[in-house]
C-alpha cells in the first residue's frame, strides 16, 4: 500500500532496522518528527493511525491529452524558480501542508 497509494500504519515501523529507545526516542516521536517537518501527514485520527507519504509515490507523466482533461477540472499549480530546479522536498512538504490544511 505504502508503494501504490503512499499510505502507511505504524506497524510499517516494526521492519525498520532501526532501535528505538524507550521513554528516549519510541516510534511515536519518530511519527511526531515526521508530521512537524512535513513529511507525513495524517490521514485516519483513529487506531489503526493511517498516514500519507507523498515521496513514496511512484512518479507518473501525464499525456498531454490527461494534461488537458486535468485543467478542465482543476487548477494547476505552476512553480517557477529561475534556475529551474525545484528544491528537493518542497513539493513533498506543500502536499503535507495542504492536507493539514484541509483537515483542520
Amino acid at each position: 500500500k505504502l508503494r501504490r497509494e503512499g499510505m502507511f500504519t505504524e506497524e510499517l515501523l516494526h521492519y525498520l532496522s532501526f532501535e528505538f529507545i524507550p521513554n528516549l526516542f519510541t516510534k511515536s516521536h519518530l511519527i511526531e518528527l515526521l508530521q512537524y517537518l512535513f513529511i507525513i501527514a495524517p490521514v485516519r485520527k483513529t487506531a489503526p493511525f493511517l498516514y500519507f507519504l507523498p515521496s513514496a509515490l511512484p512518479t507518473h507523466s501525464l499525456s498531454e491529452d490527461e494534461k488537458m482533461e486535468f485543467t478542465k477540472t482543476c487548477e494547476p499549480l505552476l512553480l517557477l524558480f529561475e534556475n529551474k530546479v525545484l528544491p528537493q522536498g518542497l513539493f513533498t512538504a506543500l502536499v503535507v501542508a495542504l492536507m493539514r490544511r484541509s483537515t483542520s
